[in-house]
């Protein structure tokens, strides 16, 4: 959309026209946007989910439960 539309397109949706600037700004955006959140997705939010699970266990005191199904299907196995 922000490249160039089919011009029924723009009738349709009542698109007003942009400058070149605007639309670098707006793609920028969008690659800047995809960039922090790969580096989130890989490097931060993992850690980020250590410490707050850490910190969560050692706030109730209580250790960290398996989940049911996990159990069952161990139990199936052996």
């Amino acid at each position: 959309m922000v490249s160039g539309t089919a011009s029924w397109l723009e009738k349709l949706m009542q698109l007003t026209p942009m400058t070149w600037d605007f639309k670098l700004f707006i793609i920028t955006l969008g690659v800047l946007y995809v960039t922090v959140a790969w580096i989130g997705e890989h490097f931060l939010f993992q850690r980020l989910a250590r410490v707050i699970g850490k910190a969560n266990q050692s706030l109730t005191k209580q250790p960290k439960t398996r989940k049911e199904y996990k159990l069952i299907k161990e139990r199936m196995l052996f």
